[in-house]
């Protein structure tokens, strides 16, 4: 949140010295200011956008650990189902792990 307070911060007197340079006319920050509809349908459009990515993104990551944890689990059923079959532990220890795993 600083760092964005700072680049706001930064960019507005950037934007002074320009205007002052030009003498006054054709800061972007003038734009801003000017009470014209189409930057406000920008900012709305940004952190519209904003919010979709971001959204976008935690659904993206949840999604992967979900699967993750999903692939895991079948890995470990997989494993109990080979281990019975080679013989390795009998029909009641595989039962109490299926549903362990269940």
């Amino acid at each position: 949140m600083a760092a964005t307070t700072a680049l706001i911060a930064t960019t507005a007197a950037l934007d002074a010295l320009a205007s002052q340079a030009t003498g006054g006319h054709g800061g972007w920050m003038d734009h801003l200011l000017d009470g014209s509809w189409a930057p406000g349908m920008f900012w709305v459009f940004f952190w519209a956008g904003l919010l979709v990515v971001v959204t976008a993104a935690t659904l993206w990551l949840m999604d992967e650990r979900v699967s993750r944890v999903r692939k895991a689990e079948e890995d470990a059923l997989e494993i109990l189902k080979r281990r019975y079959a080679r013989g390795e532990i009998d029909n009641r220890e595989y039962s109490e792990k299926k549903r362990g795993l269940a």
